[in-house]
């Protein structure tokens, strides 16, 4: 849609006027509500199943819990692994 100028503006009737501004506002809550969508998408966290969800927040909670400074990262790394391979 390409921009009007003024004089084209001051010609217009009122009922194109009307026109242009209800097409302006259907356009605006068009956008607003895709980027509402978009916004809302990509906040939430899909999980496959409950325990897929369960597990996840047990990984985070485990996480937040720790105290780098007092972890002994050769055995984390190492406890890592052994579960990865059981998975």
């Amino acid at each position: 849609m390409k921009p009007i100028s003024k004089e084209e503006f001051q010609k217009m009737s009122e009922n194109d006027m009307a026109r242009l501004i209800a097409l302006k506002n259907v356009l605006d809550r068009k956008a607003k509500a895709e980027a509402e969508a978009e916004a809302e998408a990509e906040a939430e966290q899909t999980y496959l199943t409950e325990a897929h969800r369960k597990n996840t927040e047990a990984v985070i909670a485990y996480w937040e819990s720790i105290d780098p400074s007092k972890v002994d990262w050769e055995k984390e790394v190492e406890r890592q692994k052994k579960n990865a391979t059981h998975n």
